[in-house]
């Protein structure tokens, strides 16, 4: 394995070039930040926060902090909660029953004698059932299904009538103004003592008709006079398996036709079809509607109102322009702070372009400059003088020593304030050159090195083209950090999609690093034989059966003398349980897009951690030639030796 030793590195990100936004685009919406697990919190705010009726309520609270008023401590925010449980936790006082109460009767009525009983319920959300339900409207049609109480399960009824056939169902006496229906996408496995999501496609629509079939879901005590037409105002959606997975909303601020995607920090434009059809779910599909939330027509109004600076409750505008004023200040201290670093800087160039004429020619030196991206041709020569130092002479240039022994830039640049006198510049294992290779920097270098700067291949799922990012993360930042930003950069075949980071060397996977790895115990990927590499991982890889493996596929021939090279574009293959060689063959030739005749001289093995191959034969179960546990990338690949240029993938 190579060490690198320098402090910072960038990232190369294969991908088609990010799509600016122009400012007439930006939105004026803001995303909330993620406090550990607490997306499931970030997206149900979002949605009672476009409410307008109920955020005039809210800030009315006199309240610092949120979470602090819900009585929470640091360690609480780290727990994922249920959406529908922490929404009946928000209650401000007359808002909620406004907004959010309705009221079902329960009833059981005796088929046979003149008894019948009723119960009356208030709800602030409804829970459907997803499963057997193509939609909303199979949902109520199940919801207010009758049920028949009759043989061994007859209903006792009063002392005078004893046991009777009845029928037991629910009926609804009013609709809220805000609809919210909570969507039952987990069933209980009683086997895997687990939750199970429900993928199941489910349908809503945009207007919810809640009278229709001349009121079937209405009690006789109902006002009928009341329209019960609904606009679909927000969606919910959850990610992922039933005891994990990630929030997220699509909202219509103003029910408008252009929809929001409020995704914890950060907020997107998005469509209809993404924000309403997408969601539907459907057969291994993990994103999905978990709660929708509908708004009255005949309400609309009053609920969608106006909020002006007067509904905000005066401890909060007095709060907010003192952050304001402060935010100002410290805007206006920084660009004060660059102009003076500007000017310093030009007129520290002029007086050394002056002194280079004037230096005392006993103690000069002509230094040969080369840029890094050239690192074999001299660019400019300077005279200066040893007796300067570095951070007299750079400030938006760093500076490289050169290696005497290899003849190349070493992999550490020269840090601020690491050296004393540029003469120490020039000597390394006690050889001396006068070559240094610099970069132009387009930030101050002591604020650069509080940075880490990250270079990464990002190789998109469907796409070819790639295209170079500079990433600069701080220090303790971590590669989750680095997934997040590069996701704010690049082209994604879908929103959902998940990216890993891959460290590549010699043409082979390496390592997948996991979220929570520190960026500045990654190599740093200067040498040409290692690179990080960005990508989206597929759902069928999401998905594996217990004996499924994710195994590395590698491309490599065979040189004079029984050596190997690897070349080419490694990836990996999920492996079935039972597959054949053969069947894998043809996955494989049906991804690299390579000839029949072509293909037909490729060989496949297995290599193993002591860098052992054993070929297969189409028969063969690849599985079966795998070790039982997985030992990392590293550990087996699959390898497919031909020709280095037989292939495009391999090129």
């Amino acid at each position: 394995m190579y060490f690198g030793y320098q402090d910072d590195y960038e990232v190369f990100v294969k991908g088609p070039q990010p799509r600016i936004i122009s400012p007439a685009e930006e939105t004026r919406y803001v995303g909330l930040t993620n406090q550990g697990a607490t997306c499931y919190m970030n997206s149900l705010l979002q949605t009672l926060y476009h409410i307008p009726y109920f955020r005039k309520a809210v800030y009315k609270m006199p309240t610092n902090e949120l979470t602090k008023s819900f009585g929470w401590n640091k360690h609480d925010s780290f727990m994922q909660s249920d959406v529908q449980e922490f929404n009946r936790g928000t209650v401000v006082e007359g808002t909620i029953q406004d907004l959010f109460e309705g009221h079902q009767m329960n009833y059981i009525d005796c088929i046979n004698v003149d008894y019948k009983s009723t119960r009356k319920e208030s709800f602030y959300d409804l829970q459907l059932d997803v499963k057997g339900c193509e939609d909303v409207y199979a949902s109520f049609d199940k919801y207010v299904e009758v049920e028949r109480l009759e043989g061994d399960n007859k209903y006792q009824a009063d002392q005078q009538h004893g046991l009777q056939d009845a029928k037991k169902g629910v009926l609804f006496i009013d609709f809220p103004p805000v609809l919210q229906l909570q969507l039952k996408r987990y069933d209980y496995d009683f086997v895997q003592d687990t939750l199970v999501k429900i993928n199941d496609r489910y349908e809503f629509p945009l207007q919810l008709d809640l009278d229709r079939e001349d009121g079937k879901y209405l009690s006789p005590d109902a006002d009928r006079s009341v329209r019960n037409l609904y606009t679909l105002h927000s969606v919910l959606v959850h990610s992922g398996v039933g005891n994990g997975g990630h929030y997220y909303a699509f909202i219509r601020p103003t029910l408008s036709e252009q929809w929001f995607k409020f995704n914890d920090g950060r907020v997107s434009k998005e469509d209809t079809r993404w924000a309403v059809e997408e969601q539907y779910g459907g057969e291994a599909r993990h994103p999905n509607a978990y709660m929708l939330v509908y708004i009255r027509e005949s309400d609309k109004d009053e609920i969608m109102c106006n909020v002006d600076e007067m509904d905000i409750a005066k401890h909060l505008r007095v709060r907010y322009k003192k952050e304001q004023k402060e935010r100002e200040a410290e805007e206006l201290k920084k660009k004060e702070e660059a102009e003076a670093a500007r000017i310093k800087h030009l007129s520290e160039q002029f007086r050394r372009d002056i002194d280079f004429d004037l230096v005392d020619r006993n103690g000069d030196q002509v230094v040969h400059f080369r840029s890094l991206e050239k690192p074999k041709e001299d660019d400019f020569t300077l005279e200066l003088s040893m007796a300067l130092t570095y951070d007299d002479v750079m400030e938006r240039i760093r500076l490289t020593s050169h290696d005497c022994v290899f003849l190349r830039p070493i992999p550490q640049a020269i840090s601020y304030r690491g050296v004393g006198h540029l003469s120490e510049m020039f000597t390394r294992y006690n050889r001396s050159s006068k070559i240094l290779y610099y970069e132009v920097l387009d930030i101050p270098l002591p604020e650069l090195q509080c940075l880490r700067s990250l270079k990464v291949e990002f190789c998109h799922a469907t796409k070819d083209d790639t295209v170079v990012y500079r990433i600069r993360l701080p220090q303790e930042s971590t590669v989750g950090d680095v997934i997040n930003d590069l996701k704010t950069k690049v082209e994604l075949s879908h929103p959902d999609a998940e990216l890993r980071l891959l460290e590549i060397f010699m043409h082979r996977i390496h390592e997948i690093f996991p979220l929570s790895e520190e960026n500045e115990k990654i190599n740093d990927p200067y040498r040409g034989d290692l690179t990080l590499r960005a990508e989206e991982i597929l759902e069928e890889e999401k998905n594996l059966g217990p004996q499924d493996r994710l195994l590395p596929v590698s491309h490599f021939t065979k040189e004079p003398y029984s050596a190997r090279r690897n070349f080419g574009e490694p990836y990996f293959l999920v492996i079935h349980e039972g597959e054949t060689l053969d069947a894998v063959k043809l996955r494989i030739q049906k991804k690299l897009q390579v000839p029949d005749e072509e293909f037909a001289q490729w060989k496949f093995g297995i290599w193993s951690l002591i860098d052992r191959f054993e070929y297969l034969q189409d028969s063969d179960i690849v599985s079966s030639h795998l070790y039982k546990k997985a030992g990392g990338p590293w550990a087996q690949y699959l390898g497919l030796e031909h020709s280095s240029n037989s292939s495009p993938e391999a090129t």
